[in-house]
This record gives structure tokens, sequence and C-alpha cells, in this order.
């Protein structure tokens, strides 16, 4: 599973290149809490913010605690 930032997710909207459109249907892409508020947060219009969560609902979302991040943070590479 691919965690995928804000930005990536603009750019594969705005410019699918065939090598990212390939990642994209091959792995399995999640999301979330602060990635779809930004780009819920960048929608122009209430039918943009439909659009865009009806695009993100496609993708994983991971329901990330707290404790979580602690443990992200904490991993020693």
């Amino acid at each position: 599973m691919i965690l995928v930032d804000t930005n990536i997710i603009i750019d594969f909207w705005k410019n699918p290149e065939s090598k990212i459109c390939d990642i994209f249907i091959q792995e399995d892409i999640a999301t979330c809490g602060i990635i779809l508020a930004e780009l819920i947060h960048g929608a122009k219009s209430e039918k943009e913010s439909a659009i865009i969560q009806e695009a993100l609902s496609a993708f994983n979302y991971l329901d990330i605690r707290k404790n979580d991040w602690v443990g992200i943070g904490s991993l020693i590479n």
C-alpha cells in the first residue's frame, strides 16, 4: 500500500502520465485525513468538492491516530 501525499494526487489529476497511472492502477493507493482535508479545502465550489470526494473514495483511507504517528516517527532507519 502506498500513502500518497496531496501534491502527488494533484499532479496525477492534472497530468496523468502513463507511468504514474500504472502505479495508481497496480498498487493499493491510500490517503489519510490531512490529505482529504487539503484536497477538499482546495475546491472552488460545492460541486468541485463533491467531485473530489467521489474521486478520493476510490482510494483506501488510513485512519491514522496519534499513537500511530509516534510509532512512525520513532522508527530507526
